[in-house]
């Protein structure tokens, strides 16, 4: 993932409402979300590089994703992928699984808790009810595409909107950042200038998929994802509906 906007315990009916682009090389290769064969519990794409994820649900009632926290020249010996799916198992954060991964953000959590663990400060917060966004920095970090979508996030939560296509719509939205609002992140203008818009489009990288989860309170899960080529094409779309085992 690298956007992510979602709605914590805001919609009295749906306390999980959330859409999200992942970006990623085309060259790497990606299933489209499913219930794995080896965990059959978990829902969500899969990468085929290293087997880990970049957002999943458990169906006995956790969420989690990840997004990169850019920070040039920092390395990951392994995926951070795997951590999500460790996410979605743990009862007490081992933070010390986290040391041998890159710079990462992570949120995880129930319909009851929700928490974000940023890699850099070494620190989970737990989240109050809310609107957020989160991409390749620390959550909520004014990055011009990030005040873009949590604006008009918070304006489908405030009318009462429910259905997939209108937050997809805007996790669609690919009109480019002018240089003066670009943040400084230490890629160079050419990468600035590529991963400002809410979705990426070049050649060999980009947005892969856009996603739409919704949860009510009851744990009913309405999950809709559209995958896209490398020429900014939809490709695969997947759309699952499914309820989770009671929560504890």
């Amino acid at each position: 993932m690298c956007l992510v906007a979602f709605a914590w315990q805001v919609d009295p009916h749906f306390p999980i409402v959330l859409a999200a682009n992942r970006d990623e090389f085309f060259a790497r290769e990606a299933q489209a979300a499913h219930f794995w064969k080896d965990h059959p519990d978990v829902f969500g794409g899969r990468d085929l590089s290293a087997g880990g994820t970049w957002l999943a649900l458990h169906a006995a009632g956790k969420i989690s994703l990840i997004t990169n926290y850019r920070a040039p020249g920092a390395i990951s010996p392994q995926s951070r992928g795997q951590l999500v799916l460790r996410a979605l198992y743990w009862d007490q954060t081992p933070t010390s699984l986290f040391q041998d991964y890159g710079y990462f953000n992570l949120i995880e959590g129930t319909l009851q808790t929700m928490r974000y663990y940023n890699h850099p400060t070494n620190r989970f917060q737990v989240l109050r009810p809310g609107i957020y966004t989160l991409s390749n920095a620390e959550l909520n970090t004014p990055w011009p595409k990030s005040v873009w979508l949590e604006s008009r996030f918070k304006e489908l939560i405030e009318l009462g909107v429910r259905s997939p296509e209108p937050f997809l719509e805007l996790m669609n939205y690919r009109e480019p950042i002018d240089d003066t609002q670009l943040p400084d992140t230490g890629v160079g203008l050419e990468w600035e200038r590529l991963l400002a818009p809410v979705f990426v489009q070049s050649a060999h990288y980009g947005t892969r998929a856009s996603t739409f989860v919704r949860i009510d309170k009851g744990g009913n899960v309405l999950f809709h994802e559209q995958s896209w080529d490398q020429h900014g094409s939809p490709a695969k779309t997947v759309r699952e509906q499914f309820s989770f085992h009671p929560i504890s």
